[in-house]
């Protein structure tokens, strides 16, 4: 089923870049910083991580869908969580934590589980690929700062590519820069709606990093893997 792929794109957040270890780090040096020293009545930093992932995550459905923008993503996600905190700070305060949120998550060091053997393994046998999306200026520090960008030939964001994945535009466009077929590409992400779905959409194989044992009735054809280093069986 592999033996005739010429190509191996990787998504990067929780695929590679161990994304909820960073964020939460990066989240509770905000709050210690920036919001614990406001009235915070009584809330605390468990229910602060709480209202931000779920609008974060609301927010960027909402992105991906086209409904809102890059900018407004940015700022609501503090500041619809401060609200439900009880904090009443105006749009520019918001625009600063998540200017310092970014910041610090960019500088984070954190890699999935095996994810530099296994690179290290694979690049030297296949040219390497991210799609993610994320936004490009951040996702690019991400990778400098876990010293991963020199495995990687091509790095397609949403914001280069135009669109986000599950959409066919995003892989269309990182198909395009290989000069291959896409029946001789490959991706492997961790979230199977995004990135396995898109994928499969897009007539390019799938293989699901599902670390969390995650279930789906999916009829989709895949490859499923429990860790990264489970892909040097395939290749």
């Amino acid at each position: 089923m592999l033996s005739n792929k010429k190509y191996i794109f990787f998504d990067l957040d929780d695929t590679l870049f161990d994304f909820n270890l960073s964020s939460k780090f990066s989240l509770e040096l905000v709050f210690k910083e920036h919001i614990l020293p406001l009235d915070l009545k009584e809330y605390g930093f468990k229910k602060f991580v709480e209202f931000y992932k779920k609008i974060n995550s609301d927010l960027w459905t909402k992105y991906r869908e086209n409904k809102v923008s890059k900018e407004f993503l940015e700022v609501h996600r503090f500041s619809d969580t401060l609200e439900k905190l009880e904090i009443h700070e105006d749009d520019g305060f918001s625009s600063n934590l998540n200017t310092i949120y970014l910041d610090i998550l960019s500088k984070q060091r954190n890699t999935v589980k095996n994810a530099v053997g296994t690179l290290e393994y694979l690049y030297r046998k296949y040219p390497l690929g991210i799609i993610t999306n994320g936004f490009d200026a951040v996702q690019r520090k991400k990778l400098n700062s876990c010293m991963l960008t020199d495995y990687f030939k091509h790095i397609v964001t949403s914001e280069k590519a135009g669109a986000l994945k599950p959409s066919r535009q995003i892989f269309d466009y990182a198909i395009s820069l290989t000069g291959l077929n896409r029946s001789e590409i490959v991706f492997v992400g961790d979230e199977f709606d995004v990135d396995i779905k898109g994928a499969n959409e897009s007539g390019i194989t799938g293989i699901w990093l599902n670390t969390g044992n995650e279930q789906t009735d999916s009829h989709l054809k895949y490859i499923e893997i429990k860790d990264l280093s489970d892909l040097k069986k395939f290749f």
